[in-house]
């Protein structure tokens, strides 16, 4: 999204001048756009959709072959269901 904008606005869209836009911190849009991902607010998604003009299925990314860490019980998370024939 940041670099299509890029190439529409003919200017670096950066952390810095995204925060200043929508109100969420650099450290929180830098979390959000890791590789590893992190959890975030929706009034964060919110605000991203509204700055960016799409909907949050084109801010989201999911790949059923990522695990989230271990769940608070120590165990690791259960792996998906395989799907039905």
């Amino acid at each position: 999204m940041m670099a299509k904008l890029e190439v529409e606005y003919g200017r670096k869209l950066t952390f810095d001048l995204l925060s200043r836009y929508t109100g969420i911190s650099r450290q929180t849009l830098a979390r959000i756009a890791s590789p590893k991902g992190c959890n975030t607010s929706t009034e964060n998604m919110e605000r991203l959709c509204r700055f960016f003009r799409c909907a949050p299925e084109q801010l989201l990314i999911f790949d059923p072959q990522l695990q989230t860490g271990p769940k608070k019980d120590g165990q690791p998370p259960a792996p998906p269901p395989e799907p039905s024939a």
